[in-house]
């Protein structure tokens, strides 16, 4: 199987004005975890069974039926540079729903997956350090909380228009909240369901200027001590409005020639007011795990201008 990337730019008034083509070539580790547990419908390194489905399917931005961002699933865009590898669980310097501009780059949390294998750089107040399997964890290591425990450091917000973060809820419903608040103030909170994953949680940070002490907080409700996880703290920038994440041309050679193709396909609006440059693409799949990683040469958007970027999997036998 190969697949091609395709990266169309349009004015504000839908013409062509760019058109790029190249072959992708970094389908990640996550990519051939998610294909295991679909086809062998085994649980595999903290994935179960009925996270198999791969969806990258999504709505657009925000949706108000759902607990969940469109921006969460399906084609993603960023804005940091590299060479891609399999072992990438997520974008350089990712690039978010909205119309937010920010004139510098965001600045970034100090040993934000904790790979270092213990608290540097956070103040810690009873969590601790695991390494074992959970299907959203970046790297090799994240945080464990049970009870009223906490984690917090200091980052400058004056670039930052949202925080992202991987969590994990306890095994019993209803038994603990996990909130995020600036210098003590809470502006964040969600109960965590039972044994569930909320994968790339979002919290608006745009009001702030300077630095803030940010701290993430498990909240006892009622009960006993109950577990949760968090990993893969992450901040964005500038934004675009993302559309929906949609597979068109779906179509099959003979059956004895088992050859087809499809289209993964996602627009993305500059309503910023100010240029924004892409210059990497990916996928997330349902549970919220990085498939895809591509990078290229900077394709830059003026307001009002629309980006589409398309995966294009191709089967030839």
């Amino acid at each position: 199987m190969r697949t091609k990337l395709l990266l169309e730019r349009f004015s504000d008034d839908d013409k062509l004005i760019e058109r790029r083509e190249q072959f992708s070539r970094s389908f990640t580790l996550g990519f051939m975890r998610l294909l295991y547990v679909q086809h062998s419908q085994l649980s595999h390194s903290g994935l179960a069974v009925s996270a198999s489905n791969l969806q990258v399917c999504s709505l657009p931005g925000y949706s108000s039926l759902f607990s969940s961002q469109g921006q969460m699933f399906g084609i993603v865009v960023g804005s940091g540079t590299g060479t891609p590898a399999p072992s990438d669980t997520c974008l350089y310097t990712p690039i978010c729903h909205g119309r937010l501009y920010r004139a510098g780059a965001p600045a970034s949390f100090l040993n934000p997956s904790f790979e270092t294998g213990d608290f540097t750089n956070w103040t810690n107040s009873g969590g601790t350090i695991q390494n074992g399997d959970w299907g959203l964890k970046n790297g090799t290591y994240y945080v464990q909380f049970t009870s009223e425990n906490y984690i917090q450091q200091a980052i400058d917000l004056t670039n930052i228009s949202t925080i992202s973060f991987q969590l994990y809820g306890g095994d019993i419903a209803d038994q603990l909240s996990f909130r995020v608040s600036v210098d003590g103030v809470i502006i964040n909170e969600r109960v965590l369901a039972r044994n569930s994953n909320f994968p790339l949680q979002i919290v608006d940070v745009s009001a702030y200027t300077g630095t803030h002490t940010i701290r993430f907080t498990s909240h006892k409700l009622t009960g006993y001590d109950r577990t949760s996880y968090l990993d893969d703290i992450r901040t964005y920038g500038s934004q675009l409005e993302f559309g929906g994440c949609e597979i068109t041309n779906l179509r099959f050679g003979t059956i004895n020639a088992h050859n087809g193709e499809f289209t993964v396909s996602r627009f993305f609006t500059n309503h910023s007011g100010n240029s924004i440059a892409v210059t990497e693409a990916g996928m997330v799949a349902y549970p919220g795990l990085f498939i895809a990683h591509d990078t290229f040469g900077a394709i830059t958007l003026t307001d009002g201008q629309l980006l589409k970027v398309s995966y294009i999997p191709q089967i030839t036998v």
